[in-house]
């Protein structure tokens, strides 16, 4: 590690320690570059964000199909209760004295 890097990180506001513990990585070869950033945080915070609202309105949309489905179902089943009712009536008055 350079002067001017070693003087760099300490105007950055770097300790002297932190500064030396970096010298130290550097002279022994250690590649930092697949370490995690603030910024690259933030990106994945902003899509974990992104992929929330997204995720809320597919939910909204899967409630709003299953309310409407809901109704339709209730629509059919008094449809055909009704229509039961019906054809039992007929079938009353079809035999009015009932088993022989």
């Amino acid at each position: 590690m350079t002067a001017t890097a070693i003087l760099d990180l300490e105007r950055a506001g770097f300790t002297r320690e932190q500064v030396e513990a970096l010298a130290r990585w550097h002279e022994a070869g250690l590649d930092l570059s697949h370490l995690t950033t603030k910024a690259d945080l933030a990106e994945v915070r902003r899509e974990i964000a992104d992929a929330k609202a997204e995720l809320r309105a597919e939910i909204a949309g899967v409630r709003h199909e299953m309310a409407a489905g809901k109704a339709d179902l209730l629509k059919w089943m008094f449809g055909i209760a009704a229509g039961q009712l019906g054809l039992l009536i007929a079938v009353l008055k079809l035999f009015p004295g009932g088993h022989p």
